[in-house]
């Protein structure tokens, strides 16, 4: 063989050598906290709690990697709409949070959410309103009116059996003057006569009669 050729020959096989691309070595994924999710999934890979998938609790991370926290978590806990602020909610206004968002209590049962004086325990009030959402309207009413039976139906009651309601009862009056409340011509207005009787309830018999 010629020189020549020889050394065409070794220039070839050198050319071929170096057009030969060996292929990297992949890199070997690790899961650190060995929870079954690599570190371009897992959004803390060092806490296998915290995963695609996991449970959302209350604890101001996010738990199943959606960037959310405490979104939909398992212990939330329901908080109520309280419009009027006086601090019960309406049952069927309900947000389920960890915390309780801005206008939102922990406690329901305001039959009235737009008059901070009506909620469950508020002192009931003669207004014609059930002041504290027990379904019955003035009882028990804190500040209530006297009011005197009127059996004889004049207009004037008898001392001697006061009630105390918000509004009279049928039958009764707001005063108390009648000094004879089983005889209708017996009353503050009526006209003193010699009878033997103290028609006007003066306090004096036959006194200043008309006859």
């Amino acid at each position: 063989m010629r020189p020549i050729s020889i050394v065409l020959l070794l220039v070839a096989g050198i050319s071929g050598c170096q057009g030969e691309e060996k292929e990297p070595t992949p890199v070997p994924v690790v899961d650190e906290d060995g929870d079954g999710f690599s570190p371009g999934d897992d959004c803390d890979d060092g806490d296998p709690g915290i995963h695609p998938g996991a449970l959302e609790v209350c604890d101001g991370i996010d738990n199943d990697c959606n960037d959310a926290i405490d979104d939909n978590a398992l212990d939330s806990q329901p908080f109520y709409t309280d419009a009027d602020a006086d601090g019960f909610g309406v049952a069927d206004a309900t947000i389920e949070a960890c915390e309780a968002p801005e206008g939102t209590v922990e406690i329901a049962g305001d039959c009235d959410d737009g008059n901070a004086r009506v909620f469950p325990d508020a002192r009931e009030e003669c207004d014609g309103i059930d002041n504290d959402c027990d379904d019955a309207i003035d009882e028990d009413a804190g500040l209530t009116f006297t009011y005197y039976a009127d059996t004889d139906e004049d207009g004037f009651g008898s001392a001697d059996s006061p009630v105390e309601d918000c509004a009279a009862p049928e039958g009764f009056v707001d005063n108390a003057l009648d000094c004879d409340d089983t005889d209708p011509s017996t009353n503050p207005d009526a006209a003193e006569v010699c009878d033997g009787i103290d028609n006007n309830c003066s306090g004096v018999t036959d006194g200043d009669a008309i006859d």
